[in-house]
């Protein structure tokens, strides 16, 4: 019987000195991010790129640019800014895409502040299994081929 405690000290000893097992990695989400403003050769394009991962089912988006109205201090669809649905990939990996849309420039001396916004889903035949709406935000540069903003403004 001596030998039990001596084997339980042991052992708890032994489970303070071995790691304990990793948390399982937070499952990638989905992002997008303006990745086109107002280009010199393109005047009044906003791109919004998007990243979807893997997920139960095949990945859809649609992408849609929203413009702030100054006189009532709120986010509003903008004219044309809708990219209806369209599908990305099988979901077996992560898959990115997007839209761009043209809007007028502007009269001189007004600024137009647009924005994305994404609904993802993923479905399965017709069954939407999960989704997910997400704002565009800066911080995917190198995903998105280069730049990477929450917002474009065009300047008139």
């Amino acid at each position: 019987m001596r030998r039990l405690p001596a084997l339980l000290s042991t052992l708890a000893v032994g489970a303070l000195l071995w790691p304990a097992p990793a948390a399982p990695a937070a499952a990638p989400k989905p992002w997008a991010t303006v990745n086109l403003c107002d280009p010199a050769g393109h005047p009044g394009a906003m791109g919004v790129r998007v990243g979807v991962p893997a997920g139960p089912g095949s990945q859809w988006i649609r992408v849609r640019v929203e413009w702030y109205d100054a006189r009532t201090r709120g986010w509003s669809l903008a004219f044309g800014g809708d990219g209806g649905w369209s599908r990305l990939g099988g979901g077996r990996g992560g898959v990115r895409g997007g839209n761009t849309f043209t809007f007028p420039v502007p009269a001189p001396g007004k600024v137009l502040l647009l924005r994305g916004v994404v609904e993802v889903e993923w479905r399965a035949g017709k069954q939407v299994r999960r989704k997910r709406t997400i704002r565009t935000s800066n911080g995917h540069a190198k995903s998105a081929g280069g730049h990477s903003w929450a917002q474009c403004v065009v300047p008139g």
